[in-house]
């Protein structure tokens, strides 16, 4: 091709005097477009943003808000105190869209805030429009083959569905890109080569992974321009592309620095290069309809549940862009080829390390991605199915092929009807109406928080990095205090420093959980006073019911303010405010509440007792509590004792403490049936005195345990005396698949030692134990020491038998100490005494 030729190829589309008039301006048409594929966006201006899955709007509306005040007050912008706090955290590696923000600086001092980001969604759909159609007409230089270029590029179904990250949306740069550095190559000028680095920089600036997803674009259209231009190869060209590239260099580097000194000197908490290859497209979604387009999403929803593609992206072509694309290809234009081959490479990068076919993968069938997969700039761009952002502009200029294609076919009457409906069709398989949209609604108690004038932080509650966090950066655009936590694209490791220092926020951090085994409160919630911060805000809507009242019961005091969506603590609780005092049981330690476990309970039962404690002052000793029954005739019965704290002993307390205490008493086994006054009193940890006055908890009436004493009838006797305290009756057998063995006790005394039953299968041949049981009777449900004298206790014990039905084994049976393991010598009715202390007993086929 002749250097007049290759100008002339990419020579701007003429024009006629009525084109030049403003309203009838592409770009205004394709703003209206955007205002009808983005409905009812335009009419909720404010009450309304766009919002897809993941809730980044509200970190992008965070992020606009900060830079406008570090920017207007000479604060540092990419260093923030207001996230993370006390330690604030670097912005340098979090995803700012600088160039969104450069169109919502100016629009929100009119508009407001929240009106500002949805307009600008509404100007990049128009921009991307109008950047592929200048390209195309350049290329195509015809003005209704450049229209329908522009109208899939602007309104491609997968940059409609990036609704969560607006800075996805800025693609037209790189249309304005490819047309300045093929006129850089053909002309050199310098004019040429610095627009072309404009555009360069303004992509990566946009966002570095778009630069990044652009590389293969930007790639093979350098090597198209090489092998389709001779005069590509003079050495002017090679000046102008070196010029461009270095001047794009220049004006990302104030941008660039920043980050990459970042990665390379900071460790990360939330790792740049986390590559995640399981959100790669899927080969049938490019020509199956989503279920989030419109036109389709009826016939979408009846097709078989392994293609019906409902993720947040939409990687579907449309058949309109298609038919247009295959109808430029079918017209037989050598330049359409290079496009095709551009729109594969693009295709094949989104599929990924693996080809799913229907959500089923393939790892037999191989892609070129596994060769890039472990390159530094896949694990930045991190999602394969991202470079389907870029699809859009192969697949809008082999339309705009089919556009040209049809007009030469039809001429220049019949064609324009055509592509009206064409159009059409294109926006119909685009839409995804009604556009997804979130209320920017507050809790009134941020109302509230915003009247507060003095400086000091707050802790909202769940933490939660990848959802909550992020809303409670928007409310934080309305209040303006500091959070202790934050979402940040990049989060630097010192930033959780301050929270894993903290039993109480490390839990909250990692589990979600108010942890119970930390019992005290008020010195958690020191921790966060002392660093200024003065809140806790419980918040309904990002947690269950359930975990609500747990966090509820665990600060114990009551809250300062709760409604529908919130529940609000103070960090510094105070008597009288946040919680009563009394009753005391020193002049030191009282009660904020306690409570117990049902009222009747039987003999041997355990009794759960919470008590929330507070103080008057720094107490002057340590102290356990102990827990004793008050009969109605003032006979005491002490149960047990327990440390208070042990992790926070009370001569470590200070005024208004509020510490949870939760501990298990047990009835003792023979306990007197009667109604008792359940008391607590304290006791000194050294001298074990005790100290101050008992506080009565409420009535617990004490049941009798249901106990045997008429003799029982065993198929078999035994007649045997185990030491001094126990007589076995005798048992009955059952053999099947298992050897069933029920034994009848009976206690000769009230005993103070635990016993042990053993019952071991035994080979008489060898010797071996085959099976065995050991443990307190009835399986450590009722010990020997709860046994009254003459009860009756039989249990039923289980082993498995494995031997052959008429091989004869044996069964030892006895008892022994649980602590020294020292068996009871069995003694029969004649006054024999058993071998090794332990009762035989032959097992035969039939039994």
């Amino acid at each position: 091709m002749s250097e007049r030729a290759a100008k002339e190829d990419w020579r701007p589309v003429t024009t006629r005097r009525w084109t030049r008039i403003l309203p009838l301006s592409p770009a205004w048409l394709y703003l209206a477009l955007s205002v009808a594929m983005t409905w009812p966006l335009a009419a909720a201006l404010g009450a309304r943003v766009p919002m897809g899955a993941g809730s980044d709007v509200w970190v992008h509306l965070w992020t606009f808000w900060w830079l406008k005040n570090a920017l207007l007050n000479g604060w540092d912008p990419l260093f923030t105190p207001l996230l993370f706090h006390p330690t604030g955290v670097s912005l340098t590696s979090h995803n700012i869209a600088w160039l969104n923000f450069a169109l919502w600086f100016p629009l929100q001092a009119t508009f407001g805030n929240n009106a500002a980001y949805s307009l600008t969604f509404l100007l990049l759909f128009t921009l991307n429009a109008y950047a592929m159609y200048l390209l195309a007409a350049a290329y195509l230089r015809r003005r209704g083959a450049a229209w329908m270029a522009g109208l899939v590029y602007g309104f491609w179904p997968y940059t409609l569905s990036e609704s969560d990250h607006p800075n996805m949306l800025t693609v037209a740069w790189l249309p304005l890109a490819l047309l300045y550095v093929q006129r850089a190559v053909t002309r050199g000028a310098w004019r040429d080569s610095l627009l072309a680095a404009l555009f360069l920089a303004l992509l990566g600036i946009s966002r570095w992974q778009l630069l990044i997803m652009a590389v293969p674009v930007l790639g093979l259209f350098l090597l198209y321009l090489l092998l389709a231009h001779r005069l590509a190869w003079r050495r002017q060209s090679w000046v102008a592309l070196l010029r461009a590239g270095s001047a794009a260099i220049l004006l990302m580097a104030p941008f660039a620095l920043p980050v990459i000194h970042a990665q390379l000197t900071r460790p990360f908490a939330d790792d740049l290069m986390v590559y995640e290859p399981s959100f790669s497209s899927d080969l049938l979604g490019y020509i199956i309809p989503h279920q989030r387009n419109l036109l389709w999403s009826s016939l979408a929803s009846r097709l078989p549940e392994r293609v019906q593609f409902g993720q947040e992206q939409v990687n579907f072509l449309g058949y309109g862009a298609l038919a247009l694309a295959g109808i430029g290809l079918a017209a037989g234009r050598r330049r359409a080829i290079f496009w095709l081959l551009m729109a594969l490479a693009l295709m094949i990068l989104a599929l990924g390390p693996r080809i799913t076919i229907g959500g089923q993968a393939y790892p037999s069938l191989p892609t070129p991605y596994p060769l890039v997969e472990e390159g530094l700039l896949t694990r930045v761009v991190r999602r394969p199915h991202r470079y389907n952002v870029f699809l859009g502009l192969p697949i809008a200029l082999l339309a705009g092929f089919g556009a040209a294609a049809l007009r030469q076919r039809l001429g220049p009457r019949r064609t324009p009807p055509l592509l009206a409906a064409l159009s059409l069709l294109i926006l119909a398989e685009s839409c995804l109406a009604p556009y997804p949209l979130t209320k920017t609604t507050l809790p009134d108690w941020y109302h509230r928080l915003a009247q507060e004038p003095e400086h000091f932080a707050i802790l909202d509650l769940p933490i939660a990095p990848r959802q909550a966090d992020k809303f409670y950066m928007y409310y934080q655009t309305h209040h303006g205090k500091p959070l202790v936590g934050g979402h940040v694209s990049r989060q630097p490791r010192e930033t959780i420093i301050y929270m894993v220092n903290s039993p109480f926020l490390d839990d909250l951090l990692f589990r979600r959980e108010m942890n119970p085994a930390l019992l005290d409160v008020s010195r958690q919630l020191r921790y966060l006073a002392d660093a200024n911060v003065r809140y806790l805000i419980l918040h309904k809507e990002f947690a269950t019911e359930e975990q609500i009242e747990a966090w509820k019961d665990w600060l114990t005091v009551r809250p300062r303010y709760e409604d529908e969506e919130t529940v609000v603590y103070t960090t510094t609780p105070r008597a009288g405010s946040d919680f009563e005092r009394g009753p005391w049981l020193t002049g030191e330690i009282g009660l904020i509440r306690a409570g117990y476990g049902p009222s009747y309970r039987l003999q041997g039962d355990l009794v759960p007792v919470d008590v929330r404690w507070t103080a008057a002052g720094p107490p002057s000793a340590d102290f356990d509590v102990c827990a004793r029954l008050a009969g109605q005739d003032g006979t005491p019965w002490l149960l047990d004792c327990f440390a208070i704290s042990p992790d926070w002993p009370t001569s470590r307390w200070q005024a208004d403490e509020v510490v949870r205490g939760e501990f298990l008493i047990r009835i003792p086994p023979h306990q007197p049936p009667a109604a008792y006054e359940l008391e607590l009193l304290l006791r000194e940890t050294g001298s074990q005195a005790l100290a101050g006055q008992p506080v009565s908890l409420g009535p617990l009436v004490v049941a009798p345990l249901p106990r045997r004493f008429h003799p029982p009838t065993p198929g078999h006797a035994a007649d045997l005396r185990l030491g001094d305290d126990i007589y076995l009756h005798g048992y009955d057998l059952a053999r099947a698949e298992t050897l069933r063995l029920t034994l009848y006790w009976q206690a000769l005394r009230r005993m103070d030692r635990s016993y042990k039953v053993f019952v071991h299968l035994v080979d008489p041949a060898t010797g071996a134990i085959l099976a065995q049981h050991d443990a307190a009777p009835r399986q450590w449900r009722y010990p020997t020491t709860w046994w009254e004298r003459g009860e009756i206790v039989d249990e039923t014990i289980e082993l498995p038998v494995e031997a052959e039905p008429d091989r004869p084994l044996l069964l030892l049976i006895g008892m022994y100490d649980e602590l020294t393991g020292e068996r009871l010598p069995v003694v029969g009715r004649s006054g024999e005494r058993y071998k090794d202390n332990a009762f035989l007993l032959p097992l035969q086929s039939q039994d």
